[in-house]
């Protein structure tokens, strides 16, 4: 059974835009504190890498493989180790009255080390990063659509 953290925000913006920003990973160093930098192509399956701020003195790189693309409604990433611990970060989009979006940011820890991971994580900075993220997220969409 996976540990999961999860962290939600109602953001003023259609998940058309929410989408289109999530997804522009050449401008993530613009507005992203958590995700630093992002190569990948939008398709499931594919190979990415990332670069994150979790804290430490340097960026950690991190190979990433494209595991969800369902246009203006989720997008995720998995990580990791198998079947040490391997983690699927997860964006998901639901449309809210008046031209709004729920946004559901989380990560499902799986693995033998992936049952601990969850709670360590949400105690760490790493977990205070989710809530930075779709702030900045909010932010940037609102920036746009002004």
């Amino acid at each position: 059974m996976p540990s999961e953290i999860v962290t939600e925000l109602e953001i003023d913006a259609p998940p058309s835009l929410v989408w289109r920003v999530l997804c522009d990973f050449d401008a993530y160093p613009e507005w992203n504190p958590f995700v630093l930098s992002m190569r990948a192509k939008l398709t499931e399956g594919a190979k990415a890498m990332a670069r994150f701020d979790v804290g430490l003195r340097r960026p950690l790189p991190m190979p990433l493989r494209i595991v969800t693309v369902d246009p203006e409604r989720e997008f995720a990433w998995a990580g990791g180790t198998e079947p040490f611990m391997q983690g699927r970060h997860y964006f998901r989009l639901e449309s809210l009255p008046n031209n709004r979006t729920r946004l559901i940011h989380g990560e499902e820890f799986t693995g033998v080390l992936g049952r601990v991971a969850a709670p360590m994580v949400k105690r760490s900075r790493l977990g205070a990063n989710y809530d930075k993220l779709n702030q900045a997220l909010a932010a940037r969409c609102a920036t746009l659509s002004s």
